[in-house]
């Protein structure tokens, strides 16, 4: 598996999308609490440009800002 910034490859990903079947296609029974919710806006290179720390999730719940 390779990793890479999508926003790069997003017209060969819909080309893919668009020419090349997607099947077969799982259901991934699977399930999570969300933590913590908000809009930062549409392609914003500062939301996820780093790893969590550890106790993220602890301070989101308490009301603090991460």
């Amino acid at each position: 598996m390779t990793v890479c910034f999508q926003n790069e490859h997003i017209p060969l990903m819909e080309k893919s999308r668009d020419t090349y079947a997607t099947y077969p296609k799982y259901l991934v029974s699977e399930f999570a609490t969300i933590t913590y919710a908000k809009n930062r806006g549409q392609n914003n290179e500062a939301v996820i440009n780093k790893a969590p720390y550890p106790g993220l999730t602890d301070t989101i719940r308490s009301g603090k800002e991460p």
